[in-house]
């Protein structure tokens, strides 16, 4: 419920300041709670910052997921393979 600015903006703040057990959540809000591209696309490059927390395997392996799912758009996917290799990369 609250305004897509605020959303966007907590969202990015989790570039630096990601609560990691709170991983597959973000992917439940990436598949369920939103249908906004550019919401699901912060949050997955917001994860792409994180190649070093223990829940890398777990980035890793939903981006692939989310990348080769047709119900995303190609912006979604493209963004989802960026994260899945930059995570892969580390």
């Amino acid at each position: 419920t609250l305004k897509v600015k605020t959303q966007k903006s907590n969202i990015r703040a989790m570039r630096n300041n990601l609560v990691h057990f709170m991983v597959p959540t973000l992917f439940k809000y990436i598949e369920k709670d939103t249908t906004t591209p550019d919401l699901q696309l912060l949050v997955i490059e917001a994860l792409g910052w994180h190649f070093t927390s223990y829940m890398a395997p777990q980035i890793a392996e939903g981006t692939l997921k989310i990348s080769k799912d047709p119900k995303y758009t190609q912006a979604v996917q493209n963004e989802a393979l960026k994260t899945y290799n930059r995570i892969n990369a580390k």
